[in-house]
């Protein structure tokens, strides 16, 4: 069933079809809690929310273990799940799913941030009950999820009864060939206990002892005739005479006295007060990040997008899963998705939560060092694929030796420095990252007899290119590593020299480790037939896959096809020599840019979310328009169209990430040069009239594209000096300065 796209709102008309996409595509959050877009009637067997930082632990079960493999897999759970109601009129049951009911809809508005579903029941004698459900996940109080429910007679004698539940929550978690699905939870202690009308159900998982805590309450006009239990859960029963309105507050926590007490407080504050602070809260955020698409259903898409990002950012220090708090795909794990994809739409717009990302990663430091020695390393080794920082993948081809973690996340923490200017975070945080990682590539790789530095048997983002000799991606990641180091040590040494001086002295830095990482970075190996830049230095050895020959039900390609199948054809999974060519463009000739991208195009499958809108920003840095158009709106429509038969496991956030990027990177052509904010901006017809804003330190700057060129304003801080097209200009006192383009 398509969803219709129109006015900054998502909507079905179907309560059957696609549910588990319309689960995962109708989500909230509020970067604690998760509330996926089950519907309240039939939700009672389903996952329906997910509480960040609630997983479990198992036993990772090897045919053959070897040393250095992780041992434990952690993986999310879902918490109990407060959604349900049952509704009775006409002494039958009222579902959205039954036979007598029309003009079913349910609708996400992103203005307000709020999903709701309506429909109309039909009884006896032509008489009708309207029934309508609205939830928000404020972002103004994270773990509070508030539902108001109403039911309005017309015609008919009987009244409408109410129960509202709190059930234990199960549903998705599986055990499946599927890399991408999740775990089975096993082990799960389940109480529930009823105090007055106030409901309270705490989750333990045994294994890992974690908890989690779900306290309801409900308010509304309604005769509350007491507590029961059945085979769905434990709930409230109300009576209504005419129409009926209920709403239900819900706090969700790890602690359960927390979730009570916090409830008490969240009943005082009427339910139109709810909605309305959740909705200012959305809106100032939005007028933070103050981007603006006109191109119809992909410009409501791109709002989309950028809703989801704003509900993904935690509170404090933390991460965001590759599907965000929408599903447990990818059993809810943390990749470099985040530094890649997420980290430059909160860099740019929230700083703080750009912060928090990097100091999540600096707080499992010391694991990284140790799976770093495990390894027989120097430095430290961050995991591909954690929740609490273990490593978690099983499966080192495509797990342990995709090596570049390291490079993604100093890259991050460069960009941070960069744009913020944040030096304290620089000597509490950063620059300890930066070197432990330069330290481990400098151990993994070798200087070669012809001088060159080499890294080898390693895997880039291409994951059907396993275990491959100078991979550019990561060669280029690690070389960045290395001038991060030396760039952000001299910077400490001119800044403050006494501070400089204690952190050689506390990280036992040398002279004699500082040249290492200069000659590596000077004489590190990138791979290139003529014009090609070659992926690694074998990729031209392999026979190509011809994916024109591939049955279209055989996509992905993991799930139909060996993975030794895959790393001996010429064929790439996503963009990784093309993520190279966006990341460091100024390395590259355009004429080595064009003849590269026109190989990758060939021979990627696209299987990985995070491929399009790579593909998208190349391409409009070639000035291909057709090719960008075309990978922009497939990147934008993955999951509302579910391309890639997945979406019910979570949305990709770093697909969502993508959106913003292929707007501020690849049509504006941002990037930031030694500090300063640099443009070069490309039109494109999906995409009339695009504008947004940037936080740049204590300045923030608006940037308009408009037919008659692009517009600059300062809007806060200090003056910035900008480049358009390799022309300079100063902003200063909230003046708008158009540039030609």
């Amino acid at each position: 069933m398509k969803i219709h796209i129109a006015h900054g709102r998502l909507t079905t008309r179907s309560a059957t079809a696609d549910r588990g996409r319309d689960a995962a595509v109708f989500s909230l959050s509020s970067g604690a809690l998760g509330i996926r877009g089950e519907l309240e009637e039939d939700s009672f067997q389903s996952g329906a929310a997910i509480l960040s930082g609630f997983f479990d632990r198992e036993p990772i079960v090897y045919g053959e273990n070897a040393y250095g493999y992780p041992q434990y897999n952690e993986f999310s759970v879902y918490t109990p799940n407060a959604l349900g109601f049952r509704l009775f009129w006409e002494g039958a049951e009222v579902r959205p799913g039954g036979g007598s009911v029309t003009g079913f809809e349910q609708t996400l508005d992103t203005g307000d941030g709020t999903v709701s579903h309506r429909y109309t029941a039909l009884g006896p004698g032509g008489a009708r009950l309207r029934v309508s459900f609205q939830r928000c996940v404020p972002l103004d109080c994270p773990g509070l999820l508030v539902i108001r429910c109403r039911a309005q007679p017309c015609g008919g004698s009987g009244g409408v009864n109410i129960r509202a539940y709190l059930s234990p929550g199960g549903g998705a978690e599986q055990t499946s060939s599927d890399p991408r699905k999740c775990s089975a939870a096993q082990g799960v202690d389940t109480q529930f206990r009823a105090e007055g009308e106030r409901l309270v159900c705490v989750k333990t998982l045994t294994r890992s002892g974690n908890t989690a805590a779900a306290a309801a309450q409900c308010a509304g006009n309604g005769c509350f005739e007491g507590v029961g239990r059945d085979e769905r859960g434990i709930y409230a029963a109300y009576s209504f005479q005419g129409g009926a309105e209920l709403t239900k507050y819900v706090v969700y926590h790890r602690d359960e006295q927390t979730a009570v007490q916090t409830l008490q407080g969240c009943l005082a504050r009427p339910v139109q007060e709810v909605f309305s602070s959740h909705a200012a809260a959305l809106r100032a955020r939005y007028d933070r990040v103050g981007l603006e698409a006109e191109g119809g259903e992909l410009g409501t898409l791109v709002r989309y997008s950028i809703l989801q990002l704003i509900m993904a950012a935690p509170a404090a220090s933390g991460s965001i899963p590759a599907k965000g708090l929408t599903g447990l795909g990818y059993s809810g794990h943390i990749f470099w998705d985040t530094e890649m994809y997420l980290f430059p739409f909160y860099l740019y717009n929230f700083p703080e939560t750009a912060k928090n990302l990097l100091r999540f990663r600096f707080d499992m430091l010391d694991e990284a060092r140790a799976r770093a020695a495990q390894l027989s390393y120097r430095g430290a080794l961050f995991p591909w694929r954690t929740l609490s920082g273990r490593e978690c993948s099983a499966y080192f081809p495509a797990g342990t030796a995709e090596f570049h973690i390291n490079g993604d996340i100093a890259y991050a923490a460069d960009a941070y420095l960069s744009a913020t200017g944040d030096t304290a975070f620089l000597t509490q945080c950063a620059l300890e990252m930066m070197l432990e990682t330069a330290r481990f590539y400098l151990s993994l790789g070798f200087f070669h007899e012809d001088g060159s530095f080499r890294i080898n048997g390693v895997t880039g983002p291409d994951e059907y290119s396993a275990l491959v000799n100078n991979n550019l991606y990561t060669n280029l990641m690690a070389r960045h590593n290395f001038l991060c180091v030396l760039k952000w040590l001299d910077f400490l040494r001119e800044a403050d020299r006494p501070a400089c001086g204690a952190f050689w002295a506390r990280h036992h830095v040398t002279s004699g480790e500082l040249d290492q990482f200069r000659r590596a970075a000077e004489h590190i190996k990138l791979c290139k037939s003529g014009d090609l830049l070659l992926q690694d230095e074998n990729i031209l050895n392999l026979e190509q896959l011809d994916l024109s020959a591939v049955p279209e039900e055989n996509f992905p390609l993991l799930l139909h096809y060996h993975p030794l199948f895959l790393y001996q054809k010429r064929v790439c999974k996503q963009a990784d020599a093309v993520m190279a060519m966006v990341l460091f463009p100024d390395l590259f000739t355009p004429q080595e840019r064009a003849a590269s991208f026109a190989f990758y195009d060939q021979i990627t499958s696209h299987d990985s979310s995070l491929s399009r809108g790579v593909f998208s920003i190349a391409a409009l840095d070639l000035g291909d328009e057709g090719a960008a158009a075309a990978f922009l709106e497939q990147s934008l429509r993955l999951d509302i169209d579910d391309l890639h038969h997945n979406a019910e496991d979570g949305l990709h956030f770093a697909n969502l990430g993508l959106a913003w990027l292929m707007i501020v990177r690849g049509l504006f052509g941002f990037r930031l040069r030694d500090g300063a904010p640099s443009f070069s901006p490309k039109r494109t017809a999906l995409l009339n009239r695009c504008a947004f804003n940037l936080c740049l330190g204590r300045s923030r700057i608006n940037v308009r594209l408009a037919e008659d060129g692009l517009w600059l304003r300062l809007t806060e801080g200090d003056p910035v000096c900008v480049s358009v097209d390799g022309r300079q200009y100063r902003l200063a006192d909230r003046q708008a300065i158009r540039c030609a383009v």
